[in-house]
């Protein structure tokens, strides 16, 4: 019996090695396949600008301007009919 148990035991520290070596390499690729799909960690510190929007009357004259450089929310009720 002794020889059965040394075999099975021989045979468990063959398998665990062969899965540490497969899982190592399957943990390495999964790594490498996320990281290259990382955004650029100079990009991600910058701010994101909403872009403005400038509305301007018939005349050329700035009638509402609203986004991430000025102003304040422009609600439905301030905005005319004809440009609903």
């Amino acid at each position: 019996m002794g020889g059965r148990l040394h075999n099975a035991l021989r045979f468990a520290g063959r398998a665990f090695v062969l899965l540490a070596i497969w899982g190592t390499i399957f943990g390495g690729a999964t790594i490498a396949y996320y990281a290259y799909d990382m955004p650029d960690i100079r990009q991600v510190t910058q701010p994101q600008r909403r872009p403005a929007i400038t509305l301007l009357a018939d005349d050329g004259t700035v009638f509402k301007r609203y986004g991430d450089l000025a102003g304040q929310r422009v609600t439905l009720k301030d905005v005319p009919p004809d440009l609903v």
